[in-house]
């Protein structure tokens, strides 16, 4: 009952707006004509400061840049690297999980997993056979390397990869990155909190872009995102859309993985996405 009522409720509100406020264009349309509809009917729900804010991300999103990270133990690291990723514009992020037995996180991802696109995997190797394939260069962060996070060459497809609290990155993937970076200390410490690392691996490579390089998306996986980021911040968006278009179809967005990886199985030892990873659930949920 309260249900119903809190729609209801949504819905007049969303025609106050409608009758108080002029009509203004705050996004460009989509060339898909029944997206075009939904988006229109979205619309109607959102402030104008809501639905700026979100043209406002959606325009800064990009697909250049992502993390891989390798094992990472406390949940609490994972779900601030995914804060991290999403204040920074990332689509996507990559995990592997090895089943380990985690940690209660002491702070959460704010809902950052809800805006992006995060993937676990079962090994190294199903992982750097997607990475790879979607042309991203595996940079890794190692206390070892002889070049600096200060000198790194940080254009095209770039991805950078961390490991776990405890060990770093595992041998495996240390093979399998194509260069390997550290972040001076200028301390007594001998290194930075995975989290920390991300967010400031991140903020120098956005730092480095030029005007091209920003907002680097897909049009048509941006046209989709617009229609996934309206309906994640509508309240009852599924009922309201069934309620004035009738049915509505699920939404997909537009895949860049491999083909190896649009199956959707999990193959036991390598190159299957794990999507109901109970690590980067749970990191999830806090």
């Amino acid at each position: 009952m309260s249900s119903n009522l809190d729609l209801e409720n949504t819905i007049d509100a969303a025609a106050e707006r409608c009758e108080d406020s002029a009509e203004q264009a705050l996004r460009p349309s989509s060339p898909d004509p029944e997206r075009e509809a939904r988006l229109q009917v979205l619309e109607r729900y959102l402030s104008p400061e809501r639905q700026r804010r979100l043209e406002s991300a959606l325009a800064k999103r990009t697909e250049r840049l992502t993390v891989v990270v390798d094992g990472v133990i406390d949940l609490g690291n994972a779900a601030a690297i995914m804060r991290s990723c999403e204040a920074m514009g990332l689509h996507r992020a990559f995990f592997v999980d090895r089943g380990w037995q985690h940690k209660k996180p002491s702070r959460g991802s704010q809902g950052a997993h809800k805006w992006m696109d995060i993937k676990a995997f079962a090994d190294v190797d199903g992982c750097v056979e997607c990475v790879k394939g979607m042309g991203y260069r595996l940079i890794g962060a190692s206390l070892d390397a002889e070049r600096s996070l200060t000198e790194l060459d940080t254009s095209g497809k770039v991805a950078f990869v961390l490991g776990s609290e405890h060990d770093g990155l595992s041998e495996a993937m240390l093979q399998r990155c194509d260069e390997r970076y550290r972040i001076d200390m200028h301390g007594l410490v001998q290194s930075l909190n995975v989290a920390v690392a991300a967010a400031i691996s991140l903020f120098h490579a956005l730092n480095q872009e030029t005007p091209e390089q920003r907002g680097q998306l897909d049009p048509s996986l941006r046209d989709a995102l617009r229609e996934d980021f309206y309906r994640k911040a509508v309240h009852h968006s599924e009922q309201i859309l069934r309620r004035v278009l009738g049915a509505v179809p699920p939404l997909l967005l537009p895949s860049s993985y491999p083909e190896s990886m649009k199956l959707g199985t999990l193959r036991s030892r390598r190159g299957r996405v794990k999507n109901e990873s109970p690590f980067v659930r749970a990191s999830m949920e806090h």
